[in-house]
């Protein structure tokens, strides 16, 4: 199921949704070819031939019915990449169950109803060769047919028998993994992935409502470093969060560097932690002091702020819209 989501941060994603497509298709075509150039990276998880035991089973698109992913089945006519998906030697498809489509927001499913848009997510499901789900490990990338990395995580949840295990913070349904095809292997997930914009300043540039954010991270001399590899999880506050501050704040903390700064890696952990992985508790931040986390039926809530949008992807992280600047505990402006 998608995180409950507000009217405003529907219309946070829809923006940011239509501006992925575009930077999706002009690059999509490089990026494939830089994905087959690479795929050698992988060699050590996949799956071998000697490993898999086909049996009697079909190739890729049959078995995909065969699991009763009716919604995928459809989709992957309707795009023609089920023939791609025949003809291939070697993949391994990340399949969305029926749930996940249903559970799209709304703007989603008008979007995906574009057959261009359609293709590009759907060709972000798909990896080169055969990653079999025992190698998985945190962190781990993988190229889709998309050219775009796909980005792994294992999180140990406290009160919980099974870690959860998230592509592209889209959690796999544990009990469907590894499922055999004569040329592949298809894992279950209960959401659909969306491909990465960029990285963390690329994302929260490309957006108007985080002008704010952007022109401090410059000034606090940390665009550089969420231009890193990470990775990185972002609690990014809106120019509206900004807002919310005292009279005068704003001002100062913009002529003070180190204040900025110190405020600023208040907002930042390293590691991905996409909200499926989140559980009520404290979090270490790149300031070194740490944030509170709390989950409940309205939400996921970073101290008082509350996240209006979890899981924005991002190449080198994961970053969650947050509604409320973070201030560390005992800081002033008062005193700076």
């Amino acid at each position: 199921m998608w995180p409950r989501r507000t009217q405003r941060s529907e219309h946070i994603m829809e923006i940011a949704f239509k501006s992925v497509l575009l930077a999706l298709l002009v690059g999509s075509c490089l990026a494939v070819l830089m994905a087959a150039a690479q795929s050698s990276h992988h060699d050590s998880i996949m799956m071998s031939s000697e490993e898999t035991d086909m049996g009697s089973h079909a190739r890729i698109p049959e078995e995909v019915k065969e699991l009763g992913l009716t919604l995928l089945s459809d989709a992957l006519k309707r795009t023609k990449l089920e023939q791609t998906l025949v003809a291939a030697d070697s993949l391994t498809l990340f399949a969305p169950n029926n749930e996940a489509f249903l559970g799209l927001p709304d703007w989603a499913r008008k979007a995906v109803q574009n057959t261009s848009t359609l293709t590009e997510i759907l060709q972000f499901h798909a990896a080169l060769g055969r990653i079999k789900f025992s190698t998985l490990i945190n962190e781990l990338l993988a190229y889709s047919l998309l050219g775009k990395q796909i980005r792994f995580n294992i999180y140990g949840k406290a009160n919980a028998n099974d870690p959860v295990y998230t592509a592209q913070c889209s959690p796999f349904e544990l009990g469907r993994v590894d499922q055999p095809a004569t040329n592949g292997v298809i894992h279950v997930l209960e959401r659909v992935m969306i491909p990465p914009f960029g990285d963390a300043v690329a994302y929260l540039t490309a957006f108007p409502r985080f002008k704010i954010l952007v022109k401090a991270l410059s000034i606090a001399g940390l665009t550089e470093t969420l231009k890193g590899y990470g990775p990185f999880t972002v609690f990014a506050p809106t120019d509206d969060a900004f807002g919310k501050l005292p009279p005068g704040a704003l001002d100062k903390l913009l002529k003070n560097k180190t204040a900025l700064a110190n405020v600023l890696e208040y907002h930042v952990v390293k590691g991905t932690f996409c909200s499926a992985g989140l559980s009520n508790g404290p979090v270490r931040t790149m300031q070194g002091r740490d944030v509170s986390i709390s989950i409940s039926f309205e939400g996921i809530k970073v101290n008082d702020a509350k996240v209006v949008y979890p899981d924005s992807s991002i190449t080198n992280g994961v970053l969650h819209i947050i509604d409320t600047v973070l201030m560390p505990p005992s800081f002033s402006l008062d005193s700076r």
